[in-house]
């Protein structure tokens, strides 16, 4: 499914699949590709895959969830069709690198603004404005009552969240753009979550992002323990139980 789909696309999509949805309220859902989905629900769609161009159906007490995933051709339409929907917001899950000693491995962290440096934007090009504004709004980015509602859950769960600007890059850094995007303000790295928050801001779906970082660039390899299965999987677990406490919240 190309992002460049006409919004008249858009609309029939969204109608095809609001018939195969009974739940009150519907949410998107981007993991980190290691991420379980197990961790969020152990319900599926019969078929184990979502309505096109979602990847899968997942469904949690009053919530259904689509998952999208895949490359930007097909997340910008996914993304478009979530507003049709009508959804509640979109959730982006993360797993990043620390760009400093404040942000060490397994930090849990909630984005709360970001930089872009992919060198890329995926609102280029021609603008349907009943999609959205030619340039739209990026003061508030990240949805305020989504804010709000990760901060309390996470104040049940004893699971503080560090504020974090977030960095977008389109590869690998080296040691010297690290410490550039350090001194630019930036506290992770990462290669997803901005384009996203753009496309969802640009049709007006509300969005947040959350997550842990996953290493620290400041350290060594191995003392980073990248390849501790463990670990990865402690940091994954905390977030889905913080993800379930969202949907007992919101």
């Amino acid at each position: 499914m190309p992002a460049s789909i006409s919004f008249e696309e858009i609309i029939l999509h969204a109608n095809r699949i609001r018939k195969l949805i009974i739940e009150p309220h519907t949410i998107g859902l981007s993991v980190p590709r290691d991420f379980s989905l197990e961790l969020i629900s152990t319900s599926h769609d019969q078929s184990s895959e979502g309505p096109h161009p979602f990847s899968c159906s997942i469904f949690e007490g009053s919530y259904r969830i689509l998952l999208i995933s895949g490359d930007q051709e097909t997340r910008i339409p996914a993304i478009r069709i979530l507003k049709q929907l009508e959804a509640d917001g979109l959730v982006l899950i993360t797993s990043c690198q620390g760009l400093t000693e404040r942000f060490p491995r397994g930090t849990s962290v909630r984005v709360v603004d970001h930089i872009g440096m992919s060198g890329t934007n995926p609102l280029s090009g021609p603008n349907d404005e009943r999609i959205g504004p030619r340039y739209p709004n990026m003061i508030h980015a990240y949805d305020r009552i989504w804010s709000d509602k990760i901060e309390q859950a996470g104040r049940l769960m004893d699971m503080h969240l560090q504020k974090t600007v977030y960095a977008c890059v389109k590869h690998p850094s080296t040691p010297a753009e690290q410490h550039m995007l350090s001194y630019l303000g930036a506290d992770v790295v990462g290669h997803e979550v901005v384009d996203d928050v753009i496309v969802a801001n640009h049709c007006g779906l509300p969005v947040t992002a959350f997550g842990y970082v996953a290493s620290n660039l400041t350290s060594g390899y191995e003392e980073n323990g990248l390849s501790n299965p463990e670990s990865l999987h402690a940091q994954q677990v905390r977030i889905s139980q913080l993800m379930g406490r969202i949907f007992e919240e919101y």
